[in-house]
């Protein structure tokens, strides 16, 4: 009986230590991954967030009493193209009295080339470009991303500057209600 309670020591010992072994690797494995996802982030940060800029847009109704009032809204966009075409809400577009971009502290007048309501996409034109930016091409991928997908986007929020931020793909939805995604 003795011997048979040792080697069932020996043994869990071995066990356990090939547990602790696996166990090691795999977290040294997983904090290696992690790593390299997380320096493609930053890379891909770094590669694009001189191509978001602020769209500021001013409106212009009658407040309570009848008197002209202005309103201003801010969002976010992106350069699509090297000739200055920026891509952002439809909101931002649809009433605007006048609306610029604010890149690098400066501001740039841009006019409205199209909207469309329905998926809250659109098109500015920045009229004079600013020295230096870069843009995202537009490309058409083979369907949506997997669910589950990691997804980062770059806006700026009020007037911070361009700040990533980490999501995942949680469907593939392509209407809910009057929204078209």
């Amino acid at each position: 009986m003795a011997e048979v309670s040792a080697w069932r020591r020996w043994l869990a010992r071995i066990l356990i230590s090939v547990l602790v072994l696996t166990g090691a690797a795999l977290q040294a494995q997983s904090i290696s991954g992690a790593i390299e996802h997380q320096d493609r982030l930053i890379n891909l940060f770094q590669e694009h967030s001189n191509a978001v800029v602020r769209v500021k847009v001013a409106t212009e109704d009658l407040d309570e009493n009848g008197k002209p009032r202005i309103s201003l809204l801010v969002f976010s966009g992106f350069f699509v193209s090297p000739d200055g075409l920026v891509l952002t809400n439809s909101t931002a577009t649809e009433q605007a009295n006048r609306i610029w971009v604010e890149k690098d502290g400066l501001s740039y007048l841009a006019r409205s080339v199209g909207n469309d309501p329905k998926t809250n996409v659109g098109l500015l034109q920045v009229l004079k470009l600013p020295r230096s930016f870069s843009h995202i091409p537009l490309e058409v991928t083979n369907g949506p991303q997997k669910i589950g997908s990691v997804v980062m986007a770059i806006t700026s929020p009020l007037d911070f500057n361009p700040t990533p931020s980490i999501g995942l793909v949680t469907g593939a939805e392509s209407s809910f209600s009057n929204f078209v995604f």
